[in-house]
């Protein structure tokens, strides 16, 4: 007896099967990241405190982009769907990381501060709402 592959299971498989893929290549990318973060903390002694200090923030920063990036994934993979709540925490969160190594190595214009302001209260906003009107949320109205 032959079973029949249709499209659908086809790109249910396919997708299965890459999401997997890239969990292991996020999950040995984190592996990474943390023993660049341990070989990083000797920039501290190296040279100065301030400099080694700058690369741990932003090492660290950018490992948590990273983590959030893969509970993405890992969403993905449960749920099927891609949770508008968690695009806006990952964009959050990638934003506020640029702001505060801009603000800690003094990059940033008061423009640029501005206008990075106004893109997290509107993130923030839009998150907010996402969370409202997700669906399954029912509003009590008494």
């Amino acid at each position: 007896m032959k079973r029949k592959i249709t499209f659908k299971k086809a790109t249910k498989i396919a997708t299965d099967t890459i999401s997997r893929l890239l969990t292991l290549f996020v999950i040995l990318a984190l592996l990474l990241g943390t023993a660049k973060i341990f070989v990083d903390v000797g920039s501290i002694f190296e040279g100065s405190i301030d400099t080694g200090f700058k690369i741990l923030v932003t090492d660290i920063l950018g490992m948590i982009v990273a983590l959030e990036l893969f509970r993405g994934l890992m969403d993905y993979i449960e749920l099927h769907r891609v949770r508008l709540t968690l695009i806006t925490e990952v964009t959050l969160i990638f934003v506020m990381r640029e702001v505060m190594i801009s603000l800690y190595q003094h990059k940033m214009a008061w423009q640029e501060i501005a206008a990075m302001s106004i893109l997290i209260a509107v993130l923030g906003g839009l998150r907010t709402m996402a969370i409202i009107r997700s669906p399954g949320v029912e509003i009590n109205n008494q």
